[in-house]
């Protein structure tokens, strides 16, 4: 296994500092600290640099937040590190690891990685289901239960150790993950694992997980395998075959301490028209695959038309408001949907009038991000 060393003198370079705070303040440059930052580049460097070299840093214990997440409003808890020093510290550290991680992660490993979002995992899954229709007739379809709260860190830390031989940028590593244990409203301290909300979380998710994409792709010999952070799945010609890697799989959780949730499932997949008599299509990714054809989860587009409906009964709208619309029209356009769009979302909105809109709100941003600069 290769390891690497001397990364605690390209942490606290310069040039890595001030890229950290540049990127840590995107789509932030509004905010009163965020301005006073970026106004102030050079003083926050240094100031990072004499806590880091001589580990003076010690991020503050946050409070809880519940959010209601995605499409269907899903539950989650999560944690909002500050921006002076936390945020910059944790881009920086990514920084550095980005390139180690990147060198064994799994190419159809999507989800919180540059150039790999949602998008880039449809547009691979529908190939190898067009391309190969007598392997892709069975689907397993899993994830992992609680997996950003239940992930071991012992067991992230032993193995960034094995990987990492610098102690100096193991302490600032593990200062920043270790400050996952958030307070809630009542008052009860819980322990968070990998806290969702930390920018080091969704790369440390995924790379502890490289395991797992060894394990199914050259143990268990499975023909086609996609992972979008936690949640899997798996395309074979053999119902059989995907019974016994999901029970392999789960063996293979409950060894690292974790939990294949109890809803996976094995089926057959149908063609669009064809579900209720022949299987059903994969819900996956915010999509939902068919041998012939991808359309858009079911919520997702009632949310797009909904949105438009409501920007034409207000006769106007906001930024905010037409940037959330515009965001939908990236879903339609990769998806085979896009007559529904035409119907239902553009004869009701000017999306040329919305895309000014954003434009315009954002070129505002850009300029007070120069002056401060």
């Amino acid at each position: 296994m290769k390891t690497y060393k001397h990364l605690f003198e390209q942490l606290v370079s310069y040039e890595n500092l001030q890229c950290a705070i540049l990127r840590a303040s995107r789509r932030k440059q509004t905010r009163r600290d965020v301005k006073y930052v970026l106004a102030n580049q050079t003083y926050y460097i240094r100031a990072i640099q004499y806590m880091l070299r001589r580990q003076l840093w010690h991020p503050r214990r946050h409070k809880a937040v519940e959010i209601n997440d995605g499409i269907c409003a899903k539950k989650r808890v999560i944690v909002k590190p500050d921006f002076i020093y936390e945020q910059i510290v944790h881009h920086a550290l990514v920084q550095v690891l980005q390139p180690i991680f990147m060198r064994s992660m799994y190419a159809l490993s999507c989800g919180s990685i540059p150039n790999r979002g949602g998008v880039y995992g449809k547009k691979h899954l529908a190939k190898w289901i067009n391309h190969h229709q007598d392997k892709a007739k069975y689907v397993a379809k899993g994830d992992i239960r609680h997996f950003f709260q239940s992930v071991p860190m012992e067991r992230v830390k032993e193995k960034l150790a094995r990987k990492i031989k610098d102690k100096r940028f193991l302490w600032v590593l593990f200062a920043a993950i270790d400050n996952c244990h958030a307070e809630l409203k009542s008052g009860e301290v819980v322990y968070m694992g990998l806290c969702i909300g930390f920018y080091t979380s969704q790369w440390l998710a995924n790379w502890y997980l490289q395991d797992m994409d060894y394990f199914v792709k050259q143990k268990l010999r499975v023909r086609c395998y996609f992972r979008y952070v936690d949640d899997f799945v798996l395309l074979d010609n053999n119902k059989r075959k995907l019974h016994k890697a999901m029970r392999a799989i789960r063996q293979w959780l409950e060894r690292q301490r974790l939990q294949l949730k109890g809803n996976w499932q094995v089926f057959k997949l149908a063609r669009y028209g064809e579900q209720k008599r022949r299987g059903r299509g994969i819900d996956f990714m915010g999509f939902v695959f068919f041998k012939d054809k991808t359309i858009l989860r079911r919520w997702i587009f009632y949310r797009a038309c909904a949105k438009a409906r409501n920007i034409k009964r207000k006769g106007k709208t906001n930024w905010y408001v037409a940037q959330q619309l515009l965001c939908y029209l990236g879903w339609f356009k990769h998806s085979d949907t896009w007559a529904a769009f035409r119907k239902y979302v553009e004869d009701l909105v000017d999306i040329a009038g919305l895309k000014r809109k954003v434009s315009a709100h954002q070129l505002k941003i850009n300029k007070e991000a120069r002056n401060l600069c």
